[in-house]
This record gives C-alpha cells, sequence and structure tokens, in this order.
C-alpha cells in the first residue's frame, strides 16, 4: 500500500454495502444523498497484525513509494494518490447505528469455531 504510516484505509464487507444500498432505495430522503461507508478505519500495522493474528502467518506493513507504484500501474497511483489526499471520511459510529450488524476488518475475518470475542 502506497499509504504513510499515519494514514488509514476504509474497508467494507461487500454484505454490509448490500444493506445501506437497499437502505438507500426504501429512503426517499436519500435520494441525492452522498454517504460513504465503511467498517473500520486501520492503518497499514492494523490490517497487517488483524490479518497475521487470524491467520497464524507472519505478515508486516510495507508501504510502497509512489514512483515504484506509478510505474508499475499508473491507475492505482492515481486512486492512491486520491486517498493519500483526500481520502474516505465514513461516519463509521453512525454508519453502526444504522447497522449493528456492521463489520470491521476483524469480526469479517473471524469464522469457525475457533472464533471468539478476544479473537477480535
Amino acid at each position: 500500500m502506497p499509504r504513510s504510516r499515519a494514514e488509514s484505509s476504509a474497508p467494507i464487507a461487500h454484505s454490509r454495502i448490500g444493506f445501506f444500498a437497499a437502505a438507500a432505495f426504501d429512503d426517499p430522503a436519500t435520494v441525492g444523498a452522498r454517504i460513504e461507508l465503511a467498517g473500520d478505519e486501520l492503518s497499514g500495522e492494523q490490517i497487517a497484525a488483524t490479518f497475521a493474528r487470524h491467520t497464524g502467518l507472519p505478515t508486516r506493513y510495507e508501504p510502497v513509494p509512489m514512483d515504484e507504484l506509478r510505474r508499475q500501474s499508473e491507475w492505482q497511483a492515481t486512486a492512491y494518490g486520491w486517498l493519500n489526499r483526500i481520502g474516505y471520511h465514513a461516519d463509521i459510529p453512525a454508519l453502526g447505528r444504522q447497522n449493528p450488524d456492521l463489520l470491521t476488518l476483524a469480526g469479517s475475518s473471524c469464522r469457525g469455531p475457533n472464533c471468539s470475542a478476544e479473537a477480535l
């Protein structure tokens, strides 16, 4: 990820996008509204730690210099440039009140009989 250590990402589970899309169709007040969606706001280190905790694999976050990313993919460099300059600004507590089943990255990664509240 070509982001500084201080910047965060705002992932959301695809199943929750469907919930909010359906809710928007049901509510005429949302016509023309801009609603940013997220289930979490995590730094690269937090994403790596969550992945490591749930897979048992050693994981670390390594930022990719923007020039290197641009050499590999212009569109990804453009997208990450936007994320670094502007990014997302979802009101995660409000989204959680609207959908109490909103998943965090840790919650969506936790599956099976060994998953517990302590694992999250």
